[in-house]
């Protein structure tokens, strides 16, 4: 595919997006964690293995870790992947593709985070303090606060003035690979972001760049740079972010053990943040965070995968897929253990190849 070819596909995104950019732009602030605009990621099979992803991925889940892979997922694929996190509160869910074509590397994922059904209380307090009638002027009457008092009583919520919001982050990524050798290739994104918080929302324009190099049949290195221009978020409020870039460096293994028909696949990310320190961080440069993802997978006769990871984010993960003619059933978890008091997490997935 020319050069130009892929202009006449990017430069429509790019200009339909600005259009709906206001006309002007106030003072931009950055948004700390905006990088982590698609959870701890997309594919059951990576997250399984602690999110070490960006060289040791290697289907259609690509279009997330490392663009420059996609044209190793194979043709006419596409994945799909739905997670419940922090005991069923948070939803995940994603598609992912690779178009059929044998010219070309091309690729569409999108990816919706939600949590649903979020009860809003401003309007349902009894604001009339402890007597619990109004115009009485009695203590904490009026405030604006629910109170609570030192008898255990406490001031009254209508219920039926309770009403419930979404929030939800909407991610469209259109992936394009472009392979230089058997053994070098490097990729781009264009990413389109789409947030909706009750009744207000934003729209957000940015760029992802990989590079991927197999340096021997049992060893490939990876890199991408998420966010590499910024990615820009305008808010209908008036509020205007930037996401702060991120790399990812990654190395994978490819350790075939004959007799018993399997493979062994280690894989390592080294994150580095650009927004400032992070709580979980490994160590700080620069006043920035780096953090880590490390994983292992083992492949039986080419049909099963057990796999296990570990992360800054998570202290372990599981999962496994299994494959049957043309189609691959995924699973993964992480234990409430592994993410302090939040709860388990969950995700199924389906690669399937038409």
């Amino acid at each position: 595919m020319s050069y130009q070819s892929i202009t006449k596909i990017f430069l429509p995104v790019i200009l339909a997006v600005f259009i709906f950019l206001p006309e002007e732009l106030p003072a931009i602030e950055v948004a700390k964690y905006g990088s982590d605009y698609a959870g701890k990621g997309a594919g059951v099979r990576i997250l399984s293995m602690g999110g070490a992803g960006t060289a040791a991925v290697n289907d259609v889940s690509a279009g997330y870790w490392n663009p420059a892979k996609l044209h190793l997922a194979p043709r006419n694929n596409v994945g799909f992947m739905h997670t419940e996190s922090f005991a069923g509160a948070v939803n995940f869910d994603y598609v992912a593709g690779r178009l059929p074509a044998e010219s070309h590397h091309l690729g569409l994922t999108v990816m919706r985070s939600g949590v649903d059904e979020i009860p809003n209380t401003q309007s349902a307090l009894k604001d009339y303090g402890k007597d619990g009638l109004p115009n009485t002027g009695d203590a904490g009457e009026g405030n604006g606060v629910f109170d609570t008092f030192p008898d255990g009583s406490s001031e009254r919520i209508d219920e039926s003035a309770i009403t419930y919001f979404t929030s939800s982050q909407y991610t469209l990524l259109l992936s394009y690979t472009r392979p230089y050798s058997d053994k070098l290739a490097v990729g781009a994104n264009i990413k389109l972001l789409r947030n909706i918080i009750a009744d207000e929302s934003a729209w957000g324009i940015g760029f992802d760049f990989g590079a991927y190099y197999e340096a021997a049949q049992w060893m490939e290195f990876g890199a991408s740079l998420r966010n590499a221009t910024t990615t820009l978020v305008a808010w209908s409020t008036g509020r205007n972010e930037i996401y702060k870039p991120e790399l990812r460096l990654g190395f994978a293994g490819n350790i075939p053990i004959a007799p018993f028909r399997m493979q062994v696949i280690p894989a390592a990310d080294l994150i580095y943040f650009t927004d400032g320190r992070r709580t979980d961080a490994l160590f700080s440069v620069f006043g920035s965070s780096v953090q880590y993802a490390a994983g292992l997978e083992i492949v039986i006769q080419e049909n099963l995968g057990l796999r296990i990871g570990t992360s800054s984010l998570e202290d372990f993960t599981a999962g496994l897929g299994i494959s049957l003619g043309r189609a691959r059933l995924e699973y993964g978890f992480t234990p409430s253990a592994s993410q302090g008091d939040l709860g388990e997490s969950h995700k199924v997935g389906l690669l399937w190849q038409f």
